[in-house]
């Protein structure tokens, strides 16, 4: 086996270390003592995940198969207009739906109104198998751009292949015109994976960045309110009637992005929201900090703690 570094539940693997059995990188998962479950194969032992998805399983002695070149394209795109991302955005949200129980865990957990939740366009993400049909379709409504959508890559043989980092609630990315950026995953169980988010990019495709995202529910505010995290601009952004900038790092909560929307906007008041841990957090402070300078250079801006 090679130098895959692996923790007990497995790890997926990578372009680095693609599956022995496939060639591929993704989906399959490699273990410690040499074995692998391989979705693309079958000629292991067939298993079910818990999805109802069906894989190969090879124990650790199984003698591996000629890696296949798994990529079309293996150095970075320039991403497409946004006109074409927010075309091809919707065709994947229009294809996928919301679970009932993460629903209810927006619901119920994150304290978010049903009204809300079905106009804001909140997503489950799919199985592997939705996920390629999903992606097909946008291939069908973008033939010409669709490989240069974050998201979307080619597999050897041409066929659209979409992303995919788990169970979890998409959460669709708009800009204060309304057209849908970059989609951003929630993961359901981040302790088996990079991170409890995830954007919907590949290492060696177009690349989503870490766009600011405007959350705004149908009242209009007096203000433009920013905080980092989206969860937390939907909240806020429901209890005031402002539109909220939710950055996607405290680093970028003055970002050149969110001070080229302000510049658009010309709010008669900015409003930001610090971390809770500003005060007890040097670098979320400093970052904090920052930010205020770059706002306050060009907008009357006022401090307040998140509700």
């Amino acid at each position: 086996m090679n130098a895959l570094r692996i923790e007990k539940r497995g790890r997926e693997a990578s372009w680095q270390h693609p599956c022995p059995h496939c060639g591929a990188n993704g989906w399959c998962v490699g273990f410690a003592d040499g074995g692998w479950n391989c979705y693309r194969s079958n000629s292991g032992l067939p298993r079910l995940d818990r999805q109802g998805s069906s894989y190969s399983y090879y124990p650790p002695d199984t003698a591996a198969a000629a890696p296949r070149k798994p990529w079309v394209a293996v150095v970075e795109v320039p991403a497409a207009p946004l006109s074409v991302l927010d075309q091809a955005y919707r065709v994947i949200l229009d294809h996928l739906t919301l679970s009932p129980s993460h629903k209810q865990h927006l619901i119920e957990q994150r304290g978010l109104p049903e009204w809300f939740v079905d106009q804001q366009g909140f997503r489950s993400a799919p199985c592997r198998m939705v996920a390629d049909a999903t992606a097909q379709a946008v291939a069908r409504a973008i033939p010409l751009d669709w490989r240069r959508v974050p998201g979307l890559r080619a597999w050897d043989n041409g066929a659209p292949h979409l992303w995919w980092g788990g169970e979890g609630i998409i959460l669709p990315c708009r800009n204060p015109a309304g057209r849908v950026q970059a989609l951003l995953l929630r993961r359901d169980k981040p302790e088996n994976r990079s991170g409890k988010y995830g954007w919907f990019s590949f290492k060696h495709g177009a690349s989503s960045g870490a766009p600011p995202a405007w959350w705004h529910a149908s009242r209009d505010g007096q203000a433009v309110r920013i905080c980092e995290g989206s969860f937390d601009a939907c909240a806020l952004t429901l209890q005031t009637g402002d539109p909220v900038i939710a950055a996607s790092g405290v680093g970028l909560l003055a970002s050149d992005t969110v001070l080229g929307w302000l510049r658009v906007i010309g709010p008669g008041r900015v409003i930001l929201h610090p971390d809770p841990d500003t005060d007890t957090n040097s670098n979320v402070h400093h970052h904090t900090h920052r930010a205020l300078q770059r706002l306050r250079a060009e907008h009357v801006v006022s401090v307040e703690p998140l509700p």
